[in-house]
C-alpha cells in the first residue's frame, strides 16, 4: 500500500464464494456510498451513446404537429384534426437546384482558425479499430479505414496529427495503424489472430510499451480472452489480466499503462463450443469508479422496457446487484469486480475506472460491422477459430446437444460415419463427425484458413462426412428413433 492512502475507500471481500457456486460478496456495506438516487453522468453517456439512435432515454415528448390539431374539422363522412393547410405539401420550383460544393473556391480565403475548426469536425469521431496481426510477416494491421483528412492535403494533415497517430509497430513491420486513443476503441476479436495460447500476448509484450501504454479504451471478445488465459491465479479473461498485470521492471510498470475503459463482449455462438465463463450471460452490465468516493466501483445495469420493434424502447440505467443464491455467470464478474477495487487500493497508479460487459446484438454505431460479421459465425473454442454458422457445423452441433446418452442421431451418425473405415482397417475406431468437419474444413477467421488437426488426412480417405450426413438427414426426416 502506498503513503497516504489510510483515509481511502479500503475493499472488503469475501475470500471464497459465499457459498457452494456463489459469488464473492463485498463486506463492511456501511463504508461503501448508499444507492444514488440517480445514474452518474458516466453511466448515462455510455446508454446513449450506445442505444441513442434506436432507443431513447426518457424521451420528450413529441411537438404537435399544429396549435389547433386538437380541433376536428369535417372531412367527407369522417373529421380531421388539423388545419386544413396542414395537409399542404410544398413543393419547391423545378428550376432551382441545390448549390454544388464542388465549386467552392473560397475554402483557402477563409481565416486559419476557421478552416481548423472544419478540418476536426471532418474527423470520424469514435471508432472501433479492429487489431489483426500477421505472426508470418509480423505487420499489425486493422480493417478500420484510416480517416481521410489525414490525406486531403498537408493542412488537413497537420490538424489531424494534433489527435492521431501511427502505432503498433513491430521488429518485421512499420507502424500503419492511425489511432486517436482518447476516442478510439481497440478491439481485440477472435479470429483476428493466429490460432495459439500465446498469440495475443506475445504480440503485446513484443510491441513498444509506449504505444500500448496510450490506449486508453480496449475492447475484447470475451471467448479470446478466456482462450488466452494462462494465469490459474488470474481471474476468467486472464490474457488481459496477464497481459495488463505483467511488470517489464517493476511491479508498478503496466503495459496497458493509461487504460481508462475495459469492455468485455460476449458473442452469440453455440453453447456447446464455447466455455466462457459468461457463456450464459445475456444484458449490458457495468462496473464504474464512483467519483466521490475513489476506488469504489458500483454495478449498473440496463434494463429495458417498452416495444422493441416499433422503435419505442427505453433504457433505464439501474443498480445490479450481486444474487445471494446459487450463481453462474455472475461469479467471474464479482471476482473481476473485487479484483479491481483491491487493486486500486493498492496501487494508485492502476488507471482502469469502467468495465462493461454486453452481450446485446446492438452496440455502438461503431460496432455495427464487427457484430453484424459475428451474427453469422460460430466460435469453436478447442480450435479457437470462427466457423460459419448456418450449415454443417449448427446442424451437428445442434444434434450432438440433443443426444446426450449417444444413443441419438448423433450417435447413429458417428456409427455410419466409422463403418467403411472400420471395414476396411477391421478395427472397432470410430470418428467424431464434427471433430472430422473441422480437421476437413478451413476456419472463417481474418488472419488464416486454418484447418483444426484432430485427426490424419490419410485416415480420413474414406469418411465421407457430406453423402453420409445427407442419408442420415433423410431417415431422421421419416421421424421416430435412430434405426439401430
Amino acid at each position: 500500500m502506498e503513503e497516504g492512502q489510510e483515509d481511502r475507500f479500503k475493499p472488503k471481500w469475501t475470500e471464497e464464494p459465499h457459498i457452494d457456486g456463489g459469488v464473492y460478496l463485498p463486506l463492511e456495506l456501511d463504508k461503501r456510498l448508499p444507492d444514488p438516487k440517480s445514474a452518474p453522468q458516466r453511466i448515462l453517456d455510455i446508454a446513449e451513446s450506445t442505444y441513442g439512435r434506436i432507443h431513447q432515454i426518457n424521451p420528450p415528448r413529441s411537438p404537435p404537429l399544429s396549435p389547433l390539431r386538437w380541433i376536428p374539422r369535417r372531412y367527407g363522412s369522417g373529421h380531421r384534426y388539423g388545419r386544413p393547410e396542414d395537409d399542404v405539401e410544398l413543393e419547391l420550383p423545378k428550376d432551382i437546384e441545390p448549390p454544388s460544393l464542388v465549386g467552392f473556391q473560397l475554402f483557402l480565403k477563409l481565416p486559419t482558425e476557421l478552416r481548423q475548426i472544419i478540418w476536426r469536425h471532418a474527423l470520424p469521431g469514435p471508432r472501433l479499430v479492429e487489431l489483426l496481426y500477421d505472426e508470418d510477416t509480423g505487420a499489425c494491421t486493422s480493417r478500420c479505414p484510416t480517416p481521410i483528412v489525414l490525406w486531403i492535403c498537408s493542412e488537413s494533415r497537420r490538424e489531424a496529427m494534433r489527435f492521431y497517430r501511427p502505432l503498433f509497430a513491430t521488429e518485421r513491420a512499420e507502424a500503419t495503424i492511425y489511432l486517436d486513443p482518447h476516442t478510439d476503441e481497440l478491439y481485440l476479436g477472435i479470429g483476428n489472430f493466429s490460432p495459439g495460447p500465446r498469440s495475443v500476448l506475445d504480440l503485446f509484450l513484443s510491441l513498444d510499451p509506449k504505444d500500448v501504454g496510450l490506449i486508453q479504451n480496449l475492447a475484447i471478445d470475451s471467448d479470446l480472452a478466456n482462450y488466452h488465459e494462462i494465469d490459474e491465479d488470474a481471474p476468467p479473461w486472464g490474457m488481459w489480466w496477464t497481459v495488463s498485470h505483467t511488470s517489464r521492471a517493476t511491479k508498478e510498470e503496466y503495459v496497458f499503462a493509461g487504460l481508462q475503459t475495459l469492455t468485455i463482449h460476449r458473442n452469440a455462438s453455440h453453447s456447446s463450443c464455447n466455455d466462457s465463463p459468461i457463456v450464459g450471460f445475456h444484458g449490458d452490465i457495468i462496473l464504474t469508479e464512483a467519483e466521490s468516493n475513489p476506488g469504489e466501483f458500483q454495478a449498473w445495469k440496463m434494463k429495458m422496457s417498452g416495444c422493441h420493434w416499433k422503435q419505442k424502447t427505453k433504457v433505464h440505467p439501474i443498480r445490479w446487484i450481486l444474487p445471494t443464491d446459487e450463481a453462474s455467470w455472475e461469479v467471474p464478474i464479482s471476482r473481476l469486480w473485487s479484483d479491481m477495487e483491491k487493486r486500486k487500493y493498492d496501487m494508485a497508479s492502476f488507471p482502469l475506472k469502467t468495465v462493461r460487459f454486453v452481450s446485446f446484438g446492438a452496440g455502438p454505431d461503431h460496432w455495427a460491422g464487427r457484430l453484424e460479421f459475428l451474427g453469422g459465425k460460430i466460435y469453436v473454442q478447442s480450435t479457437g477459430c470462427l466457423y460459419e454458422r448456418y450449415g454443417t457445423l449448427e446442424t451437428l452441433l445442434d444434434w450432438r446437444e440433443e443426444d446426450s446418452n449417444g444413443s441419438g442421431w448423433y450417435g447413429y451418425l458417428m456409427t455410419q460415419l466409422s463403418e467403411a473405415f472400420q471395414e476396411e482397417h477391421a478395427t472397432d475406431h470410430e470418428f467424431d463427425p464434427i471433430l472430422v468437419y473441422l480437421t476437413q474444413t478451413p476456419c472463417n477467421c481474418a488472419m488464416h484458413a486454418h484447418k483444426a488437426g484432430f485427426y490424419d488426412e490419410d485416415d480420413l480417405d474414406l469418411v465421407d462426412l457430406p453423402k453420409v450426413l445427407k442419408t442420415v438427414r433423410k431417415q431422421k426426416a421419416l421421424g421416430g428413433r435412430p434405426p439401430w
